[in-house]
């Protein structure tokens, strides 16, 4: 029970601590004057460092152990924001991002592979743990985002105040790391070697099914990231302040661990994951795009896109009980590579997202609605391919 509660709370933790600086960076950027697309610019740096890294660190944990990972993630992560908060060229900017993803890339990873593979964690039901591990996850996504918000009024305009805390925080969450989480209880694994290069070979055995899978992954999350940044730079634009945007996610998260508590548990143990996440992207397409093709956007983030929040809080740990079914694959690597693509398409989406929203704002997020409904036709592909594979 202990080893439960204190990797809930880490779940908890690692929302809070990675999204204080989230809300003010929009703010901070207007500051520093320079142009909106170069929002994109950093975010996509961040993320080309997960993408890399990811399953490298995933592989060192499954080969030296999670702790000594977690540790060195943190603290370096923090390091990036102290960077982002006192450089003001945008190219030094863009490779501190580059620099803290790289090692944010390692967080996340290196918990959920350690849930799929824990002896004492086993005894849990499976399903639940992810479903409330990545809700409070998301919760404190939205409680740091709300924390940060506040952080931005209260030191505006001095907004980097914001980063120095949040990479206190990272120094605090690196000592709860330390001295309260243990990770020796993990089963063994078909590690092939302790050079996390040599067992990243092990991809070239993926199958097809799941080689299509890792891009509908992809495929998603240019939707979910395009959503999540730029409805923060669209809140800016319409003039609404960033305690407001914080408000709207602490509700975004608490709706979250609600529904991921008490509803995705029963839905992944009743229905298949590819039949679910297929019909789960296509009410959340319909849903962002009443979000912002109707008027009076309030509303509709309180109604609609509160919808669409719903169908994304499932989405995530139907996605990992997915991946958790392929047990011959190592569990870092497999972790590791589900960061990767969920960083390949942070990058795409922010990237393309930063030149359509300065042009076309309300159009990014119609594209993030088809990218899900797209997204909802190739799962149902390979839902087929695998039916058809189990026949032969």
């Amino acid at each position: 029970m202990k080893k439960y509660i204190s990797l809930l709370i880490a779940g908890l933790l690692v929302g809070i601590t990675t999204n204080i600086g989230h809300p003010i960076t929009p703010y901070y950027i207007n500051q520093l004057g320079l142009d909106k697309i170069v929002f994109g610019y950093f975010f996509a740096a961040m993320s080309l460092g997960m993408l890399i890294f990811a399953p490298i660190w995933g592989a060192l944990g499954d080969a030296k152990g999670r702790k000594w990972i977690l540790i060195i993630c943190l603290l370096f992560y923090g390091v990036g924001q102290i960077l982002f908060g006192v450089l003001n060229n945008q190219y030094l900017i863009v490779a501190a991002r580059l620099f803290s993803g790289i090692f944010s890339g390692g967080i996340l990873v290196s918990f959920l592979s350690y849930m799929t593979r824990s002896k004492n964690l086993s005894k849990y039901n499976g399903t639940r743990l992810y479903a409330t591990f990545i809700s409070l996850h998301l919760v404190g996504t939205s409680l740091g985002s709300f924390v940060g918000g506040a952080l931005g009024e209260l030191f505006n305009p001095n907004y980097h105040y914001v980063f120095f805390i949040q990479a206190l925080s990272m120094l605090v969450f690196a000592i709860y790391v330390l001295i309260l989480m243990d990770f020796k209880d993990e089963e063994k694994q078909n590690v092939r070697s302790i050079n996390p290069l040599k067992s990243l070979s092990d991809i070239k055995l993926l199958p097809i099914s799941l080689v299509i899978f890792l891009f509908v992954i992809a495929i998603i999350n240019i939707s979910f990231t395009d959503v999540s940044k730029y409805l923060d730079v669209y809140f800016s634009d319409s003039g609404y302040g960033s305690l407001k945007l914080g408000t709207v996610n602490l509700i975004v998260g608490c709706l979250t661990l609600i529904v991921n508590l008490l509803f995705t548990p029963l839905i992944i143990k009743r229905f298949k994951p590819l039949l679910t996440l297929s019909f789960l992207s296509i009410v959340g397409s319909v849903m962002l795009l009443l979000t912002f093709a109707l008027p009076n956007l309030l509303l509709n983030i309180y109604t609609f896109y509160m919808l669409f929040i719903i169908t994304k809080a499932i989405i995530e740990p139907v996605i990992v009980e997915y991946l958790n079914e392929h047990k011959n694959i190592q569990s870092g690597i497999l972790m590791g590579l589900r960061q990767s693509f969920i960083s390949l398409g942070s990058i795409i989406g922010v990237l393309i997202g930063g030149v359509i929203y300065a042009n076309y704002s309300v159009l990014l997020f119609y594209i993030c609605s088809s990218m899900l409904a797209v997204a909802a036709i190739i799962t149902i592909f390979i839902y087929i391919i695998k039916r058809r594979d189990s026949k032969i």
